[in-house]
């Protein structure tokens, strides 16, 4: 998982003088590693000048060679030309010269480096801490390990970085444009979000986080390729005087084997699939499709609409789902779901449902299948209309209770009849106003059970 880079220089190019430690996959070692092979060669032929900042301690010394094409490699070191150290940790702020086209830090400490647009790569070693800033930048950012802070904008252009991290670091994404963050190793990749597009993905085991900053905007594209579990989050903030300020974004997110919590945007149209690991999906505004995919022994898949007309689908690969429609968003308040609920899932397929607007249910026939319809009756809901397409008493049963669906709703039953101009469907209708029709059912093969609990069931 980790490996050395060597950076020559035009003091001993042949050899390289400064060794950069990586935890990046061998991979992107060897690929990075061919890439700081053939700047060397263009600096020991003259092409390239290259400047070495040695920072350590009190010492801070700056050797140059001057390249034909004006352009340069800039190294910020520990390291001298022949190789030896300098003791002491590495500090101060240091700007990178605009003509720069690839930056090494490799200095053990903590320095404050401002970057160039023009540079191609900006390669921060393993053992350094680096706070590293750059204005519409259009190359890549390699954080190979360490606890970096990487800050992206954008000053009347748009950037276009790709940054790869393989350490604790966290990147801030400001800038408007069309940004990439690559995850790998080990370590956390926390992500911050303000505007653009951002396209993220995570590898090998690297665990990653990925949040909208408050009033954001852009839309995230997120693939966990990772065996952990991730984190993509857009929500809303509590701003003075108590009121809750939304990013309007939307995400596209695929879960992978790692899974994790992924949230959608409150402008709605957000993708969230679920792959083989375990994810708890949670829809944000109309368009969305929540797809849950995954049979993990022992667990539930657990999706939940936003606010308006949502699609949440459990697969015929998926085991037990739980399908939370129309309740309480934190942040947003209660909400109510006008979409398709659906599943073809294994096992017990729970519906927990506050406030639709005509929703349609559809359970699961697999075999092992049981669908389960809990109807939340409390002082938040109410009025609520709903199909559900396939009941079928030998596998599904209706429960009135409240929103923790163990206790008595407080609705009841008022009457079991045949839908009006429907003679071949069931309808159900409650003291607070809600609606249930059952497709294909017949409403003399219902009956009614009141449980110890107060819990009515209908089946």
């Amino acid at each position: 998982m980790s490996g050395t880079l060597t950076v020559g220089g035009g003091y001993n190019p042949s050899t390289g003088f400064l060794p950069v430690p990586s935890n990046f996959t061998s991979s992107i070692n060897t690929a990075l590693q061919s890439y700081i092979n053939s700047l060397s060669t263009s600096v020991s032929g003259g092409a390239l000048g290259s400047t070495n900042i040695v920072s350590a301690g009190s010492t801070i010394t700056t050797s140059t060679v001057t390249g034909s094409s004006g352009s340069q490699v800039q190294v910020i070191s520990n390291t001298l030309a022949d190789g030896s150290t300098v003791a002491g940790a590495a500090s101060g702020s240091y700007a990178v010269d605009p003509n720069t086209v690839a930056l090494t830090v490799q200095a053990p400490g903590a320095v404050t480096v401002t970057g160039a647009s023009a540079t191609q790569a900006a390669i921060l070693g393993a053992n350094s801490n680096v706070t590293y800033s750059v204005t519409n930048g259009q190359g890549s950012i390699l954080a190979a390990g360490g606890a970096n802070s990487i800050n992206v904008y954008s000053a009347g252009a748009q950037s276009n970085i790709a940054v790869y991290s393989a350490g604790n670091d966290t990147i801030n994404l400001s800038g408007v444009g069309a940004d990439t963050v690559t995850a790998d190793g080990t370590a956390m990749t926390s992500l911050f979000v303000g505007a653009g597009t951002a396209t993220v993905n995570a590898t090998a085991q690297s665990k990653t986080s990925v949040v909208f900053t408050q009033n954001a905007g852009g839309n995230v594209n997120f693939i966990n390729s990772s065996t952990q579990a991730a984190t993509v989050y857009s929500g809303s903030y509590t701003v003075k005087g108590g009121a809750n300020v939304f990013a309007p974004n939307s995400v596209t997110a695929f879960g992978g084997a790692g899974g994790g919590i992924f949230v959608g945007g409150r402008a709605g149209s957000n993708v969230l699939t679920e792959g083989t690991g375990l994810a708890t999906l949670i829809g944000g505004g109309t368009g969305d499709v929540l797809t849950a995919a995954a049979s993990v022994t022992g667990a539930i898949n657990e999706l939940y609409t936003g606010q308006g007309t949502e699609t949440l689908l459990g697969t015929a690969t998926s085991g037990k789902n739980a399908f939370n429609i129309g309740l309480l968003d934190v942040g947003v308040g209660d909400v109510t779901a006008s979409g398709v609920a659906s599943t073809a899932g294994a096992g017990t397929q729970s519906f927990l449902i506050g406030n639709t607007l005509g929703e349609t249910l559809t359970g699961s026939q697999a075999s092992s299948a049981f669908n389960i319809y809990d109807i939340v009756g409390t002082a938040t809901t109410g009025g609520s209309t709903m199909t559900i397409t396939d009941f079928n008493p030998s596998n599904s049963i209706i429960f009135l209770t409240d929103a923790t669906g163990q206790a008595a709703s407080d609705a009841s039953v008022t009457a079991i009849g045949t839908q009006l101009g429907h003679l071949g469907n069931a309808q159900i209708a409650l003291s607070d106003g809600t609606s249930i029709i059952l497709q294909g059912v017949s409403a003399s093969s219902l009956t009614t059970t009141t449980f110890s609990s107060g819990v009515v069931g209908i089946g």
